[in-house]
């Protein structure tokens, strides 16, 4: 089956939008194991059989961990094979376990201030991502950091001009020589817990530390910025806890529910279009960017799972901040 096709029984199961037929509406409904609690997402990559990875194309269902069908209700059970209105063939699924995901909030204070290194904000634990100039400031003379709103802005529930601290307030910091940014602007997350409608979880704040560095450690400067995202591209990063690692992106439709702390509990947002890589994070590395092999951002780390991680492909990102990555050149 064709990208094109598996992507929209993708749209058609997980995202119809408001102005799909009542019909195709009523079919989606239908599929009540959407919601299996077992599932963690959804997505297109590459099918494996018995640890073999093919050259066939698959739709994807990610979930914690495999189960044997006696131990599945009939409800959550993932079906064999299904035909979704508009999509010519039926569609069969990949099951692919992948572990518990969660946002990976987690450092030592560290001069000059550099990416890579333990941020937050109140009680949020992240990483420096990298330092951006707006893209309507023509001077480009305001520097500010990036990372995501759920380390630097309260999951978008901060005030603008809230302050941002290196070390975390929950790792020894919070005093007034700690702060070293301040609020600026933030995305805002949608909190439907039926709809895949959020693009970017990020958040940026106006530096106000005067001694800091773009270099990221072990890895050098940024040379730029990656829009074309492939399957099988190897990325690398450098977080606050797991330092410089390495994966490959191995899905770029990964469509998800994420639990995020608010002000009235914790509530899920969906998110679509993210990258599914092998596993490069652990807990503390959210807002770490992803960089190719030739230094160019690619993405914001937003969450891992037991056996991957996910990142915010960059583009999103600047296109809705209206940010430009600070790289080697500027």
């Amino acid at each position: 089956m064709s990208e094109a096709h598996l992507r929209g029984a993708l749209d058609a199961l997980t995202d119809p939008g408001d102005t799909i037929e009542a019909a195709a509406q009523d079919f989606r409904a239908a599929q009540k194991w959407l919601a299996g609690r077992n599932i963690v997402g959804f997505g297109i990559a590459n099918r494996i059989t018995s640890g073999v990875m093919a050259r066939e194309l698959a739709f994807k269902v990610y979930v914690r961990r495999k189960l044997p069908k006696s131990a599945v209700s009939r409800k959550d059970m993932v079906p064999e094979e299904l035909q979704v209105p508009g999509v010519p063939g039926a569609i069969t699924f990949d099951v692919e376990a992948v572990g518990v995901q969660r946002l990976e909030l987690h450092g030592q204070k560290h001069r000059p201030l550099s990416p890579g290194f333990s941020i937050g904000a109140a009680r949020d634990v992240g990483t420096l991502g990298c330092f951006v100039t707006l893209s309507s400031d023509a001077s480009k003379k305001r520097r500010f950091l990036l990372s995501n709103a759920h380390v630097i802005a309260g999951s978008g529930f901060a005030k603008k001009g809230s302050s941002v601290f290196q070390p975390a307030v929950e790792e020894d910091g919070g005093r007034r020589q700690d702060k070293v940014a301040t609020l600026f602007r933030s995305c805002k997350l949608s909190f439907d817990a039926t709809r895949h409608t959020n693009l970017i979880d990020a958040a940026i704040a106006l530096i106000t530390e005067k001694d800091f560095d773009p270099v990221i450690p072990h890895v050098g400067r940024i040379a730029g910025v990656n829009f074309k995202l492939t399957r099988g591209m190897r990325i690398k990063k450098f977080g606050r806890t797991t330092g410089l690692t390495h994966g490959e992106i191995r899905d770029l439709d990964y469509r998800t529910f994420l639990n995020y702390p608010t002000p009235r509990g914790f509530r899920k947002a969906g998110f679509k279009n993210l990258a599914f890589c092998t596993k490069y994070s652990q807990p503390g590395d959210s807002g770490s960017v992803i960089l190719d092999a030739k230094n160019n951002v690619v993405g914001l780390h937003i969450c891992g799972q037991s056996s991957g991680s996910s990142f915010i492909p960059i583009k999103a990102v600047c296109d809705e901040l209206g940010v430009r990555i600070l790289s080697a050149g500027r």
